[in-house]
């Protein structure tokens, strides 16, 4: 049988990263990504092929929804062209996690695979805001996973770690929750997470101890104490379907004996597509991230993309208003996508394919 490993996570999360180095301790099976992208233009997917890895794209729709039909065909066209060992699915960002799961059940999936692990990423540095603004879906993302890792870590103080950890546990009762350092982690560790081998060899990293008598936190998974003012309602999937009793259900939502229409999972997200003038420099990028940090082109919750400067090309990386960019990136990429809510398409457009004051 064909493994499966689905790894989850919201947009920025570290899903990219997290992939990479689970590619590379896999090193030795033969091992194909089936890459689902929010936007039009497959960045993520570029970054992972100049790995030298197979990457199979679905884009511009979410395999959880609108693209589930393709989602199916594309496994099964996997399983029979490649004959791989294993199969990654990294669904868009703001997929349903507990949507896509019963997909991989139908019979011409499991007839050949078997869906092994589900790995979901959580930013610890943005889990407050993210929980706050997108819940259903990422409170989805988080409960559906059989392992929780917190990315970023490194990037906030030992108590906040802590208490994103609490509030996964909250969310996910069942889960284990790797909460230390990537750098950190062996090849051998990241193969445990999705082999589910968490044996004594890996010491404290899957052991953690949450005390939760000491200071209970909010039950509503919100990463704060009982003690705050908590405006959340409790998280019920059920509030992701719309239901009239006709006929039955295919959709892979475990609801039987209606038809339904799955409200959007993006919760009025957006994308914009970009192909940036060439010859620009990391410093002209920069004036530009920086003008999206500023909220004058809407939201902007993720951007990335590749974008060709003077002498080589330029990688980089945004994620609610924070940003990295990557000098001497392999040539030959060229294309950037922003996601956020109520963004200036023709503004982001103009910016990128022109000059900028």
């Amino acid at each position: 049988m064909i493994k499966v490993n689905i790894i989850s996570g919201f947009l920025g999360a570290g899903k990219t990263t997290f992939i990479k180095r689970l590619l590379s301790a896999c090193e030795g099976q033969k091992t194909v990504l089936l890459e689902n992208e929010f936007g039009e233009i497959g960045i993520d997917a570029e970054i992972i092929q100049r790995e030298g890895f197979d990457v199979i794209e679905l884009s511009s729709g979410c395999i959880c929804c609108s693209m589930k039909m393709d989602f199916e065909k594309s496994i099964v066209e996997i399983a029979e062209k490649f004959k791989p060992d294993r199969i990654v699915i990294e669904p868009t960002g703001v997929g349903m996690l507990s949507w896509i799961t019963p997909i991989l059940q139908k019979e011409s999936i499991k007839s050949s695979c078997e869906l092994q692990s589900c790995t979901t990423i959580v930013d610890a540095v943005d889990y407050l805001e993210n929980v706050d603004a997108f819940g259903e879906f990422f409170r989805d993302q988080i409960s559906t996973a059989d392992t929780v890792v917190l990315s970023k870590v490194q990037e906030t103080d030992r108590e906040t770690v802590r208490n994103v950890a609490k509030a996964v546990k909250i969310l996910s009762p069942n889960a284990t929750v790797v909460d230390e350092q990537w750098d950190d982690i062996k090849d051998i560790e990241f193969f445990g997470m999705i082999e589910g081998s968490f044996g004594k060899e890996y010491g404290k990293l899957f052991k953690m101890d949450f005390e939760m008598n000491e200071k209970e936190s909010c039950s509503c998974g919100c990463g704060r104490y009982e003690d705050h003012s908590c405006s959340h309602e409790g998280y019920d999937r059920s509030r992701g379907h719309d239901h009239s009793h006709e006929g039955n259900c295919d959709c892979g939502c475990s609801c039987e004996g209606h038809d339904h229409e799955h409200r959007d999972s993006a919760q009025g997200l957006m994308s914009v597509s970009v192909v940036p003038r060439m010859g620009m420099s990391a410093d002209e990028l920069e004036k530009r991230l920086k003008a999206l940090s500023r909220g004058g082109y809407g939201s902007v919750i993720r951007a990335k993309g590749f974008v060709s400067g003077y002498d080589s090309a330029v990688e980089f990386s945004y994620v609610n208003g924070r940003y990295s960019i990557y000098g001497d990136a392999k040539p030959g990429a060229h294309g950037l996508c922003v996601i956020g809510k109520e963004l200036d398409e023709q503004g982001i457009v103009d910016m990128f394919k022109g000059s900028i004051e």
